[in-house]
């Protein structure tokens, strides 16, 4: 009985890979092996070298075509990979991004003719080869809007969204309040969501609320954008509104007490700084120390300086 086994290994380690025969897998046939292995002498005039040489040369086909795949898909990822580099440095859309550092007003004119008056302390962001197609741009901070008659015009921040065809509108956008004014033609106001949307026309505000969109007239539908000739008027703002843009437009640093609810009405003109402080302090019972090699002012409780 242990002959005929022995004959039975012997032939089945010299059995061709491609004897007809329904593949398995290397491993399955390992098993099969070993399993009857224990139950075998190994002939005598093979050697365990010999063995494993037989057991080599017939796996040999399937570990040939295990290293030849990885290459494949080397290749495959290294040239979607050139592809797509190709594309995002030559061909994809490049955005035009402009920056105004504090105390600083500048005046852009878009591929369409439209004018903008960017504030100091905004960002622009809008793609000019697809400007004909989308008449969008991203707008970070205040901005005075001059849009020529075409395809809907689109402003978008992160607090709210402005559609327009043509007219004259200002867009704020800073910390949690967005406002938009219009001085000429008609104005949709929407929220992020979609579900807030409110048009107003010549010399009405929009504020944006969380619930809603407050409409109010302007008293003085003629100061919309006035900040452009270096002119600030406020009606009942919040204190630290009015620091901020007093830091923004001569690029100090104003500390005061964050604390106070107080509001102001006034105007100030970024002309002068000393004077610009004086009329809003002043009002207020504030005193202020101007620090110009430090670029810092500090603002205190009452009226001596």
């Amino acid at each position: 009985m242990k002959e005929e086994n022995n004959k039975k290994l012997h032939q089945w380690l010299n059995e061709p890979g491609d004897s007809g025969k329904p593949e398995t897998s290397n491993g399955d046939r390992l098993k099969s092996f070993l399993s009857e292995a224990s139950k075998l002498d190994v002939p005598a005039k093979r050697s365990k070298q010999d063995i494993w040489n037989a057991l080599e040369s017939r796996m040999e086909p399937t570990a040939k075509t295990r290293r030849l795949y990885h290459p494949v898909v080397w290749g495959i990822a290294a040239s979607i990979s050139i592809l797509l580099a190709v594309y995002f440095i030559f061909i994809s859309p490049k955005p035009l991004i402009i920056e105004n550092d504090w105390g600083k007003i500048s005046t852009i004119e878009l591929p369409d003719k439209s004018v903008v008056k960017l504030n100091a302390g905004s960002k622009l962001i809008y793609y000019p080869d697809e400007w004909d197609k989308t008449r969008s741009l991203e707008l970070q901070g205040e901005a005075l809007f001059q849009v020529e008659n075409g395809s809907t015009f689109k402003v978008l921040t992160e607090l709210g969204k402005v559609q327009v065809l043509g007219t004259v509108f200002n867009v704020y956008a800073r910390e949690k309040k967005f406002t938009v004014a219009c001085q000429s033609g008609l104005v949709s106001v929407t929220n992020l969501d979609g579900d807030l949307s409110r048009e107003i026309g010549a010399g009405q505000l929009a504020v944006m609320g969380k619930t809603q969109i407050q409409i109010t007239k302007i008293a003085d539908p003629i100061r919309i954008g006035s900040w452009q000739n270096g002119d600030f008027y406020f009606s009942r703002t919040p204190l630290s509104e009015v620091f901020g843009e007093l830091e923004r437009q001569f690029n100090v640093i104003i500390e005061f007490d964050t604390s106070q609810k107080t509001t102001y009405t006034g105007y100030f003109s970024n002309k002068d700084l000393d004077k610009a402080l004086t009329n809003v302090c002043t009002p207020l019972g504030l005193a202020y120390s101007l620090k110009e090699k430090k670029g810092k002012v500090i603002i205190k409780q009452g009226g001596q300086r």
